[in-house]
């Protein structure tokens, strides 16, 4: 963190397929969790249907990001993210997500 001193800190990982993902068993099975916990719809279906790689690929993306905001706004600084895989990610107080 201190090679970065800005108060925001963004995370990108916004361009991950998802493939590796896809073919890991304890990976779909947190995608499967998260989709019994409500974390999908079809709104976000719809917007991911096009995209490349994984179609679920948003669930762990935004799972992930969760916990490494988590970690940085330890750090005392503010996360940074991307809209694109982010979008409804429910994430802490303070998260930035910018489009």
């Amino acid at each position: 963190m201190d090679l970065f001193p800005s108060p925001w800190f963004h995370l990108g990982g916004d361009e991950y397929f998802g493939l590796a993902w896809k073919e890991c068993p304890g990976c779909q099975k947190l995608a499967q969790a998260a989709r019994e916990a409500g974390e999908d719809n079809a709104e976000l279906q719809t917007m991911f249907s096009k995209c490349l790689g994984d179609h679920d690929k948003y669930l762990l993306y935004r799972r992930l990001m969760r916990r490494v905001c988590a970690f940085v706004v330890s750090k005392g600084r503010q996360p940074v993210l991307w809209d694109d895989l982010s979008w409804q990610g429910n994430y802490p107080a303070g998260v930035v997500v910018n489009q």
